[in-house]
């Protein structure tokens, strides 16, 4: 195997990329940050992202600010949002039978959510704002998909809050076609994100999302337009972002609408592979 060029998509793959680059290798490399995690501080990863790469992709603007900020030339950055395929028109009977699988009558009102169960992903502040939302919407449950370590504590906090019957921790779903279906609305609560990838899922899936105003995030969601923004760390103003959008559909019909648009002009997979493609013919004829 020659390869004409290596991508490497994570920390990891990269440091294995600069170390068949220090042995000799020719290949031109691409990089490309996701995570927002601190840089190590010492040679060999200065020398990793500042010297092997060619070209170092980043997933939003913020990262990019974060990969200059640890002294990578501004022209070895490029920004390349991550992409979301539209699926077809789901229908009712689709969101009743994803919510019949679930257990959930069509009459609840579902808060979705997809994350790790980290302290970076913010759950706990989704739970205890739910507490507050469940207290004028009663029929709400929210669904919240994925594993970590994180899992126990969340769990005892629902307890805690009296919701073990209201909220839904299902694992890890990887295809979450069916779960997008049956969700009302989607309710990323990070603390700190690169981009936020899974909230252009929700928007694909025309899905109304409401996300914390951090990192990326902005790029992808804007406010009143294609969706809703809250602080960060901030239960209460999770709940009340909610409640305010619930008490006018308008709003929610409107942004969902302009959320497909903005997938489809700026987040489309067509569009994330010519401008991958555009860099790896730079690189190979530089």
């Amino acid at each position: 195997l020659k390869p004409d060029l290596i991508h490497a998509h994570d920390a990891r793959t990269l440091g294995l990329a600069a170390i068949l680059k220090a042995v000799g290798a020719s290949q031109p490399i691409v990089g490309h940050r996701r995570v927002i995690f601190p840089i190590k501080n010492n040679s060999f990863s200065k020398w990793k992202y500042q010297q092997a790469p060619a070209c170092m992709i980043a997933v939003s603007w913020h990262i990019r600010h974060l990969l200059l900020n640890y002294g990578i030339a501004p022209g070895r950055i490029k920004v390349v949002y991550d992409s979301a395929e539209l699926p077809e028109a789901l229908s009712e009977a689709m969101r009743d039978q994803a919510r019949e699988r679930l257990g959930l009558d069509r009459n609840n009102l579902l808060l979705g959510c997809v994350g790790q169960f980290t302290e970076e992903k913010g759950h706990a502040d989704l739970i205890k704002g739910f507490f507050r939302i469940q207290t004028r919407f009663p029929e709400a449950r929210p669904l919240l998909i994925g594993e970590g370590p994180l899992r126990e504590q969340y769990r005892q906090l629902i307890t805690q809050f009296d919701l073990s019957r209201k909220v839904f921790l299902p694992g890890l779903i990887l295809d979450l076609h069916d779960s997008f279906a049956a969700m009302d609305l989607f309710v990323f609560p990070s603390v700190s994100e690169g981009l936020g990838s899974v909230l252009l899922q929700a928007m694909a899936h025309r899905v109304p999302v409401f996300a914390s105003r951090v990192g990326g995030i902005p790029e992808i969601v804007i406010e009143g337009k294609t969706g809703f923004l809250f602080s960060p760390g901030d239960p209460v103003a999770l709940a009340d972002c909610v409640l305010r959008a619930l008490s006018d559909f308008d709003p929610i019909r409107r942004c969902k609408e302009n959320a497909v648009q903005r997938i489809q002009s700026e987040f489309s997979i067509t569009k994330m592979a010519e401008e991958i493609a555009r860099i790896y013919s730079n690189v190979l004829g530089a």
